[in-house]
């Protein structure tokens, strides 16, 4: 191959790269631990933002959402999945699994809160709070 053929492949190569990281960047969904607490994130419209904290329904408490503008970002689902050992322990924990939609530009923060169920009044036992930012 002549050197201007392997610069013109070389090229399109890149080009495709460029154009998947610029696709990349826009689209998708960015999943959010326990160790990302206290943390930021940036979104950009139509990103699907997930929040999966660990949790055991059998004890009364679950994630709550406390704090969300969600003019910025929309819950879109919120579901408990057991852990596939709860079949062999029925006291075992599983996880809370968030889904939340960036709509706008903007910044909010996002809190959830570990509190039981059967007590409205109680404090919580932990805290997730993220600022997020949506471009």
């Amino acid at each position: 191959m002549t050197r201007s053929k392997t610069a013109i492949v070389l090229l399109g190569v890149l080009g495709a790269a460029i154009l998947f990281a610029v696709v990349a960047c826009g689209s998708g969904v960015v999943t959010l631990h326990e160790a990302d607490n206290g943390g930021q994130v940036v979104l950009y419209k139509g990103q699907v933002l997930v929040v999966d904290l660990e949790s055991n329904a059998s004890t009364g408490y679950r994630w709550e959402l406390a704090e969300v503008d969600d003019a910025v970002l929309e819950q879109t689902g919120h579901e408990y999945q057991a852990g596939w050992f709860a079949v062999l322990s029925p006291g075992a924990g599983g996880k809370d699994v968030w889904r939340f939609l960036a709509r706008s530009s903007g910044s909010t923060t996002l809190t959830l809160e570990y509190k039981p169920g059967y007590k409205e009044s109680a404090e919580p036992a932990g805290i997730f709070s993220v600022q997020v930012v949506v471009r």
